[in-house]
């Protein structure tokens, strides 16, 4: 029996719906939904990316700490050119000031717009140890560039 990319991308739902850091299933969704996304409708389209949007907005704020929910955002982000959800990641940021993931996407947020985020950087820093030399390569580059 060969399964649609529709009945595919249900699957991944229901995957999904029993556990939000199914990671195989967020990649599996990335790679069947530009499939499925070309045979619809312009209306079908905006349609789906609604629910998309809808769905990590609820995973992420079940659980904003999950890595794999903020990669297939961002994934999601990139692919289909959406727009930042600024009261998403300004109400996350409120609720979450020390979720590493929240102050990735607020720092990245603030580098589309060409804001400042060095005080997000400084932050991530401090609650992300490990990766503090990125962190830092990423402030000397905004002062080069500044």
């Amino acid at each position: 029996m060969n399964a649609t990319a529709a009945d595919e991308l249900d699957f991944t739902q229901q995957m999904i719906s029993k556990n939000l850091s199914n990671f195989s299933a967020w990649h599996v969704r990335s790679s069947l939904l530009p499939k499925y996304f070309c045979t619809l409708d312009s209306v079908q389209q905006h349609f789906m990316l609604r629910k998309e949007i809808d769905l990590i907005k609820a995973a992420i704020y079940t659980d904003p700490d999950d890595q794999s929910i903020w990669l297939y955002y961002r994934w999601l982000r990139s692919t289909f050119d959406i727009k930042e959800d600024e009261t998403m990641l300004g109400e996350l940021f409120d609720l979450e000031p020390n979720c590493k993931w929240v102050l990735i996407g607020v720092s990245e947020s603030k580098q589309r717009k060409g804001q400042d985020d060095l005080g997000i950087l400084d932050k991530l820093i401090q609650i992300d140890p490990l990766r503090k030399g990125r962190y830092k390569e990423m402030m000397t580059k905004k002062s080069i560039s500044q």
